[in-house]
This record gives C-alpha cells, structure tokens and sequence, in this order.
C-alpha cells in the first residue's frame, strides 16, 4: 500500500495493473472478497463510488460514470462501441499508452477509417510509437503533427 505518511492527499483515477494503491482501496477489496453476500456489497460499494465520482467530474447523471477492469479493456469496449464507417479519421497522441492505442489501430483496419497521429511533442527521444503497431493499418508519416487543429477536419470522429 501507498505510505500513509504522504504529505498531500492523492486521487487515483486510472493506473496501471500492479500500481500501488491506498489502503481504503485494499480494505474495501478484502471486504468485498470475503463478504459472503459480495454481490450485494460490489454493488453498493460501485453505486456508491458511481455517485462520487459523477460529483467530482459533475457528470449530468450518474449513468455516465463507467467502471472497468482496466484501461485497455475499456479503450477495447469503447472502440467497438463507436460508430466509425470507412473514410472517417481518428486522431491518436503518440504519447498514448498502447491500451488506448491498439483498439483504435484495430478498428481503423476493420472499417477503413484513417488514422492520424498528433506528435504532442516534436523531441521523441528515439519512441517512435506509431511504427509499434500502425504498420500498414492506413497511417501514414504525412498524417502526424504536432499541430492538433491542422489535423482535424469534418471526418474526425475520435481524437
């Protein structure tokens, strides 16, 4: 667990697998694996981290708050959720994470769609991501920019 002598108050939105986490965290967790009524107590104990978070972020309902195992699951779901025909652009950071990065690589193969990549900063250092997994997956090195606006256009459906 993360030390409990921090001197600022931390909030954990997405991390990693395996990353370190507060102690309530892993308290509610054994609680809710060794409640024999866990379904009960998930589902509370979601309905209730669903209400303060919708507060936090000041969603409009509770039901746009979504939970999920992990990041590239839900980036997985997502991407499939999505209504992306042949022709349509997404715009993917070269600084992303490959779990928010593969779905949409994927789903630009499946449709068609065109993907272009955002070059957030112009220094890489030698990561040059876009040649981990866009090979022949309709990117191209004219398609990347370090200037966001000049990439968007009408047919831009996912940045």
């Amino acid at each position: 667990p993360i030390s409990r002598q921090q001197q600022h108050p931390r909030i954990f939105f997405e991390n990693a697998g395996g990353a370190q986490v507060p102690q309530a965290v892993i308290d509610s967790m054994v609680t809710s694996l060794s409640n024999r009524h866990r379904n009960i107590v998930g589902q509370f104990t979601k309905d209730t981290a669903r209400h303060a978070a919708s507060i936090l972020f000041g969603a409009t309902s509770e039901q746009n708050v979504i939970f999920g195992n992990n990041a590239t699951n839900i980036f997985a779901q997502l991407a499939q959720k999505m209504s992306i025909y042949e022709g349509d652009e997404i715009v993917i950071s070269v600084e992303n994470h490959l779990a928010n990065v593969t779905p949409w690589l994927e789903l630009a193969k499946q449709v068609g769609a065109r993907v272009k990549w955002w070059n957030i900063t112009t220094t890489l250092h030698g990561n040059n991501r876009e040649n981990v997994n866009a090979n022949n997956i309709n990117a191209d090195n004219n398609d990347k920019s370090d200037n966001l606006p000049s990439l968007l256009t009408a047919k831009t459906r996912v940045v």
